[in-house]
């Protein structure tokens, strides 16, 4: 049987009383149900921080995986632009999305710092929910 990955995965609608987190999880689970074959898939898993709760039978999501999984959420939930990357050097006075954030340049910096911020918690969230739904 041959299952259209593409098909599938535009079909997929969030539960709209879900946070972005549960959505995220939700998404990592149905990607994994509509992978096929399901063994091969449930050989890989995320390691946890730290080593934590590491089962050592199990191995590592490749790392081109993992990252497009993390930037494909990052992107579902807007954070994923050129200068919310961490060590990203850009110009901050021509720039569309850092003129956007506020009226003067102190509260544009502090908004910026604040994004990005938020942007290295919502990762290791992300991560947390890759990890649990595998």
């Amino acid at each position: 049987m041959q299952v259209n990955l593409v098909a599938s995965a535009v079909a997929w609608v969030p539960k709209p009383r879900e946070n972005k987190y549960v959505q995220d999880l939700s998404l990592f689970r149905f990607l994994l149900r509509i992978t096929e074959p399901p063994n091969s898939i449930r050989q890989y898993a995320v390691g946890a921080n730290g080593g934590n709760c590491r089962d050592d039978k199990l191995k590592n999501l490749p790392h081109i995986v993992e990252g497009t999984l993390l930037d494909c959420a990052e992107d579902m939930l807007g954070y994923r632009r050129e200068e919310l990357k961490y060590g990203a050097f850009f110009d901050k006075s021509t720039p569309r999305f850092f003129m956007s954030l506020e009226d003067n340049d102190d509260e544009r910096c502090t908004t910026f710092e604040h994004l990005l911020l938020e942007r290295s918690m919502l990762r290791k969230q992300l991560l947390k929910a890759l990890q649990r739904a595998l």
